[in-house]
Order: structure tokens, then C-alpha cells, then sequence
């Protein structure tokens, strides 16, 4: 193979592909070919050991292999692309491209497509079918418009496609194409900022056109470190209109011109779907930011102020019902208050907590609920292998008396005229007239009280 002339360079652009690149050389080494190849990598500064493995295939096959490694990134310079790096150095008929994170599948796929150009001098180039590999998953891309070529075409073999053909519906992959040499003009070349496949293809095809083989004979990685894949989708756009742009200034006719018109339509189109999304995300986002600094900020603030006609204002506001003469003094805090109502002639002391998140409360008229209780209806369930919650209501009727720091829990109802000491946990329901104390609370005594009395308790700056 040393003498012979080189009939294919493949080229390979690769960098951090440490886990994909030995699948790809050996896709290219295990070719069967009737004619000599190349295969031309150039590692753009990798820094995840990609380089160890190419030396390693370097060192078997000095002859084949021939690697350019660079000691700083030539991407990050602006420097990118096989039409710098690898076409220069190129010395086959033909070229065939493959990225470090795709590969081959088919050991005849050069064969095939090389005999298919040398039998077809009015083709520039060829390609085939691929897999999309995402996620474990293997998808054939373009099934429908590649179908749809095939009937219309008496070779069922594959098709001939024309320029306008290819841009008008995408059907095409990188990592397939094998094309003639003598198509590239450096001239040309060098005057773009960057030659993307794009504009390869479109030289491919400006004066002849291509060969579809319906054989499918690679794989397309597509993962979140691919520039492409990688990349947002009105980045993509931008991308799609700096090429199209470039490619109609150095070969304008009206078909560029088109092209370059339609990816600045394409993009406006995206961006009437995308901004409208984008101002309601952020409007959400914005409306959940300002609820809970309502609720956690704003609000506590207000119920702390010394001021009983602005907190009794913000509770009527809040809560599902808040009756006549009730009050609440300073420091009362509340969780879904919309699932709260309170009766008429109520006094909620210092520092209460109401939590509505899993069930309602209700609480009756005449209620006197003393400082720093909690009333929760929602909680962890202790015997839950994953902490789950569970709630429910709590119903507290007429008349009812809780001392200062009682903690009642989800699903207790208390009864008319029951009483709760200081420092209790409710955890069931209390029957009317009982005097309950202690962790769980327990019957200690019953009331006597004929219950007719009205709270009128409305304390100054309290």
C-alpha cells in the first residue's frame, strides 16, 4: 500500500473522545477496499486522553494513519474544520469524512460508494443511509423523504438528487459522505470564516449532482458534548444564518440568496414561538418569586407590625372567612390561608401558626387560641419509607379554649367548649366540655362553664 496511489483520505476531526474514538478508527481500519486509503485525524488539543489512544493505532499503522496532535485548541483561535486541518493534507481521489464520535458500521461502505463515483463521473459526491444513536436508543433519520426518493426512482438501490433536492429537505449526514476532491477550491475556501459542511455540500452539488445509497453503514452519536447536538436551538439558528449568510457573499446567485432569506425567515418564525414562551416562563417564574415573597416576607412583616387595623386588613384579604370582631394580634403566621375561616368573636394571640396546605381549618365562634400554638393539617408520616406526607382537616367548634404552645395535628376535630392545657399535643379528636393535657393529650377533667360569654379582646399594639 506504500507505493500505491491513495484513492480515499478519510478525515477525522476529534477532540475529548476518549470514550467514542476507538470506535471510529476501527470503523475506518476495517474497510475492505480494493484501493489504498488514508486516514487523516487531526485532535484539537484533547484533554481526556483521546491523543494516547490515536498514538496507540498510530504506532500498529504508520503507514494508514496520520495524525496531526495540537498543543492548544485551534477552535477556541477560530481556527476549525477539516478544510483547514485535513483537505490540504489530503492525497486520496476522494474524501470521506467521519467526526471522532461517530462511526462506521459496514466494511464495504467505502467500496461501495467509491465504485459507485468512478462508475458515475456526473456525481460529485456520495452518501447513505444512518443511525441517530441517542440515549441507548438507534433511530433511521429521514425515513419518510428518503422513502419517498426511492419509489420515484427506477433504482431501488438508492437515488440522484439535485442541490435544490437536498436544501429544500435535509436528508443527509457528515459522517456518510464521500466525495471528489477536485471540488474543493482553496481560493474559495479561505475566504469563509468557517467552511461548514454546508458549504461543502453546496460546492458538491453546485454544477453536478449526488448519489443516495439506501444502505445504512454508520452511526451518529448525539450527545449533550457535540458542537451541534450541544448547542441551543436559536443558537442554531444564528449558526444556520452566519453560514448561509457567508455562502451567498462569496457565491451569490439567486438560489444563495434564497437560502440565506429563508434561514433569516426561519429563524423569525422560532422566535415567535420562542419569546412568547420564554416572557411567560419568566412571567411564571416572576409570579412564583414575588407569591412566596409575599407570603414568607412581606406578609409575616405586616403581622408583626404594631398596627391591628393593617393586619386584620391582610387576614380578611388572605383567609377564605374571617368573622365580625374577631382579631389577631402581633406575629401570627399562616400557610394557605384560603383554606382557613374563622368564626365571629375569635382571638388568635401572639405568634400563632395556621397551616391550611393539607386540609381546611375551622374554627368556630368565640375560640380563644393563646400564644405560640401551632394547628397543622399536614405532616411526615413516621412509618413511611419515603417521608411522604399526610393530611387532613381540623375543626375547632364553639366556645373552644387552647392554652399557650399547643400543637394540634392533622385530622382532630375539638368538640364545643373543650379545653386544651398549655404545652398539649392533640393528636384525636376531643369531646365537647373535656379538659385535655399532656403529650398525647388526655382527658383530665370537664368543663362546667354554661358557655355564655362573647370574646371581645382586642388589645392596643399587641
Amino acid at each position: 500500500m506504500i507505493n500505491e496511489k491513495i484513492v480515499v483520505s478519510i478525515s477525522c476531526l476529534t477532540y475529548n473522545h476518549v470514550e467514542y474514538i476507538r470506535d471510529a478508527i476501527e470503523g475506518f481500519l476495517m474497510q475492505k477496499t480494493n484501493f489504498p486509503f488514508e486516514i487523516l485525524i487531526h485532535d484539537d488539543a484533547s484533554t481526556d486522553g483521546t491523543a494516547d489512544i490515536i498514538r496507540e493505532y498510530e504506532a500498529k499503522y504508520p503507514d494508514i494513519i496520520k495524525p496531526i496532535y495540537e498543543i492548544e485548541n485551534q477552535w477556541e483561535k477560530g481556527k476549525r474544520g477539516s478544510a483547514i486541518f485535513n483537505f490540504p493534507r489530503a492525497k486520496g481521489k476522494y474524501i470521506a469524512l467521519c467526526e471522532g464520535d461517530d462511526y462506521w458500521t459496514d466494511p464495504y461502505k467505502l467500496q461501495k460508494q467509491v465504485e459507485i463515483l468512478e462508475s458515475h463521473p456526473e456525481y460529485n459526491a456520495c452518501f447513505h443511509q444512518f443511525y441517530r444513536l441517542e440515549n441507548g436508543e438507534f433511530k433511521e433519520l429521514n425515513k419518510n423523504i428518503i422513502d419517498a426518493h426511492i419509489q420515484k426512482s427506477a433504482d431501488k438501490k438508492g437515488f440522484e438528487f439535485t442541490l435544490q433536492e437536498l436544501f429544500e429537505e435535509w436528508f443527509i449526514g457528515t459522517l456518510t459522505i464521500v466525495f471528489r476532491k477536485d471540488v474543493l477550491i482553496f481560493d474559495l475556501i479561505n475566504k469563509y470564516s468557517n467552511f461548514y459542511d454546508l458549504h461543502l455540500f453546496y460546492y458538491c452539488l453546485e454544477n453536478k449532482n449526488a448519489y443516495f445509497l439506501n444502505d445504512n453503514m454508520a452511526i451518529y452519536r448525539r450527545h449533550k458534548d457535540g458542537v451541534w447536538a450541544g448547542s441551543s436551538q436559536l443558537k442554531r439558528k444564528n449558526m444556520d444564518i452566519h453560514s448561509y449568510r457567508e455562502l451567498y457573499k462569496i457565491s451569490p446567485n439567486s438560489f444563495t440568496k434564497y437560502l440565506y432569506k429563508r434561514s433569516l425567515k426561519r429563524k423569525q418564525n422560532f422566535l415567535l414561538k420562542y419569546i412568547p414562551k420564554k416572557i411567560m416562563g419568566s412571567a411564571n417564574h416572576f409570579r412564583e418569586y414575588l407569591s412566596q415573597y409575599n407570603n414568607f416576607v412581606l406578609i409575616p412583616f405586616i403581622m408583626r407590625m404594631p398596627i391591628s387595623s393593617l393586619r386584620m386588613f391582610v387576614v380578611k384579604k388572605k383567609f377564605h372567612k374571617v368573622g365580625s370582631n374577631s382579631f389577631f394580634l402581633r406575629g401570627v403566621n399562616f400557610i394557605a390561608p384560603d383554606n382557613i375561616e374563622i368564626g365571629n368573636n375569635c382571638v388568635i394571640n401572639n405568634n400563632v401558626f395556621l397551616d391550611g396546605r393539607g386540609g381546611k381549618v375551622k374554627i368556630g365562634n368565640n375560640v380563644d387560641i393563646a400564644r405560640e400554638t401551632n394547628i397543622w393539617t399536614l405532616e411526615h408520616d413516621v412509618h413511611d419509607d419515603y417521608h411522604r406526607t399526610v393530611g387532613g382537616d381540623v375543626i375547632i367548634e364553639d366556645y373552644v379554649w387552647i392554652a399557650s404552645r399547643v400543637t394540634v395535628l392533622p385530622s382532630v376535630k375539638i368538640g364545643k367548649g373543650a379545653v386544651i392545657a398549655c404545652g398539649a399535643v392533640v393528636t384525636k379528636d376531643v369531646p365537647p366540655m373535656t379538659i385535655v393535657g399532656g403529650v398525647p393529650a388526655k382527658p383530665i377533667g370537664i368543663r362546667k362553664s354554661a358557655l355564655k360569654y362573647t370574646i371581645n379582646y382586642h388589645p392596643k399594639f399587641r
